[in-house]
């Protein structure tokens, strides 16, 4: 096979990736193809997420592809908007930066909200899962692009792979590849850190956390002899909570640690996590539904209802922004 064309390549690679009945994201929906691409792979049973801002596009992709592959979920919204509309995890994610081929070069895609994408496309990411980003550079003289380059190159590289393909022997302004994969690892990464010190005061996100043995963060309201000292939520559970503002869990809940790379549901009541020097152990999974609230009264039930973790600290120890929760073997 010839690759004769970054976007060729960036198929070719994600094929690799992505299985019958995955969830996928095309970022820039265009003229469809992408979205066509990704529909053959996802199958009937899959889903496929696509978006674009431009009415005219949605609308004529819709009259081409929405009879045959009704897996397409065609979104006339930003893609910085995708964690609203993307139900769970992704496996790949496809962006075409730039203006629609064809079109209005007056519409294209620009730095600051191509970044907020990214950001939630990464959130929503499996482990092993893959984003690929074909970053043309005509429209707005390289700015979209270094700004794209500069976010993978500060990735954390205990979390990501990024691969830069840049064609050596074209013209500069030839369109560039990155290829992301998120790292399937043995431990995750601490994303956020919050403390409530009063019962009148909103949690405090903070850099460092102090535990102490069997009462749980210094100056929280929440320390003490309890079995629920701290609160833990992943980073895609809290991205999947926009779908659930009706909630009453969903406005009230604040998790003390957010993290990332680590699934919730391989974890165990009574199974440990080393944080640093501090070690916590989960006592509870899932959070309790409040009678009144409204997605209850639905018979459904948040993402809270089984992701949500409570630990009761067995180490004390201080944690920090970026440390790794390694998981220790149920004894």
């Amino acid at each position: 096979m010839i690759i004769t064309q970054i976007t060729e390549l960036s198929k070719y690679i994600l094929k690799e990736y992505i299985k019958s009945g995955d969830k996928v994201v095309d970022a820039t929906l265009g003229n469809g193809n992408d979205a066509e691409f990704l529909a053959q792979i996802v199958g009937e049973q899959g889903r496929v997420y696509a978006f674009d801002i431009d009415s005219d596009a949605v609308e004529a992709c819709k009259e081409r592809f929405q009879s045959k592959y009704p897996q397409i979920d065609f979104i006339l919204d930003s893609h910085e908007n995708l964690n609203m509309h993307v139900k769970g995890t992704i496996s790949a994610a496809i962006f075409n930066l730039g203006y629609l081929p064809g079109g209005s070069h007056e519409t294209y895609t620009k730095a600051d909200v191509t970044i907020k994408a990214l950001n939630k496309a990464l959130v929503l990411l499996k482990p092993e899962g893959v984003l690929a980003i074909a970053s043309y550079v005509g429209h707005d003289d390289f700015q979209e692009f270094n700004a794209v380059r500069e976010f993978m190159k500060n990735l954390n590289p205990k979390a990501y792979k990024v691969i830069f393909i840049n064609p050596e022997n074209q013209n500069e302004r030839a369109p560039k590849l990155f290829i992301c994969q998120k790292i399937k690892a043995e431990s995750g990464l601490i994303t956020k850190l919050m403390i409530k010190k009063s019962k009148n005061l909103p949690r405090e996100s903070v850099k460092t956390l102090k535990l102490s043995s069997d009462c749980g963060i210094v100056d929280d309201i929440h320390a003490g002899r309890t079995l629920r000292q701290i609160s833990l939520l992943s980073q895609s559970t809290k991205s999947s909570l926009q779908d659930y503002k009706m909630g009453l869990c969903v406005n009230r809940f604040s998790e003390n640690i957010r993290f990332d790379n680590l699934e919730t549901m391989s974890l165990k009541v009574s199974q440990q996590l080393k944080i640093a020097d501090a070690v916590l152990e989960i006592t509870q999974i899932g959070k309790e539904c409040f009678e009144d609230c409204l997605i209850r009264k639905e018979n459904k039930r948040c993402p809270l209802y089984t992701q949500a973790l409570f630990a009761r600290v067995i180490v004390g120890g201080d944690i920090c922004l970026g440390d790794e929760i390694e998981p220790l073997p149920l004894i």
